[in-house]
């Protein structure tokens, strides 16, 4: 794949006004056999049409919109969010272009009706991106997808039973962003109450007396909105 690098300014300019094509800094590939067809492209350079699990947010182009830092809001984007490779794509004329990093503050997805918010987040030496469950002044609550491509070759030596198909195999982790600090929710009551000093016991309490199960998403947005008026 070649690298193509133009100025970040004409991009926006494209985005904004859906002039002619303009491409900033990121690899280009071709997404669209994925619509329709199911064809995915592996870490090995081809295409292979058997295939368990996704890299993608979702297997299609969803209408979106992102917010640059110093551009603001573009709206009426389509827009394509693969988890293995960590890049946020763009559709233009068939072909995706991969969204700057540097200058993206937030983006959304709309999927089956339903808006679906990211931040990009820094963790170790890079960037991926976060889905933002709940956000307030005094922290935020983040999912985390990560995706291990599993090579069909290896199942015989790395699994009890043989998979004949190539498996991206998505699981989510869940963050607490607190003042610039990430931090991994842990899945006991016990240990998640000690992030919160001096309310330690209030928090137990009300995980207990609610039954809240940790490793919900569902739980964890309800508990994070109750934290959100419970801490001063």
């Amino acid at each position: 794949m070649n690298k193509l690098f133009f100025g970040l300014g004409m991009m926006l300019t494209w985005m904004a006004t859906a002039q002619e094509s303009t491409i900033v800094g990121g690899d280009v590939q071709d997404l669209s056999r994925v619509n329709n067809s199911g064809i995915l492209f592996n870490n090995r350079g081809y295409a292979v049409s058997k295939y368990s699990g996704s890299p993608f947010l979702a297997e299609e182009w969803a209408k979106g919109s992102v917010t640059l830092k110093d551009e603001g809001k573009i709206d009426d984007l389509l827009l394509v969010l693969d988890f293995y490779k960590k890049e946020l794509y763009v559709e233009k004329n068939g072909k995706s272009i991969a969204v700057p990093k540097a200058n993206l503050e937030a983006f959304s997805l709309t999927l089956n009706g339903q808006q679906v918010n990211f931040i990009p987040v820094e963790m170790g030496n890079e960037t991926v991106y976060g889905e933002l469950l709940y956000r307030s002044e005094k922290f935020d609550l983040l999912k985390i997808t990560e995706v291990t491509f599993i090579d069909a070759d290896q199942y015989d030596q790395t699994f009890k039973s043989g998979n004949p198909n190539d498996e991206y195999r998505q699981s989510a982790k869940f963050y607490m962003d607190r003042a610039g600090e990430l931090i991994k929710l842990p899945s006991s009551k016990g240990r998640f109450s000690k992030l919160f000093p001096g309310e330690e016991k209030a928090v137990k309490s009300y995980l207990k007396n609610q039954n809240i199960d940790l490793s919900s998403q569902r739980d964890l947005v309800i508990t994070f909105e109750k934290l959100d008026n419970m801490i001063r």
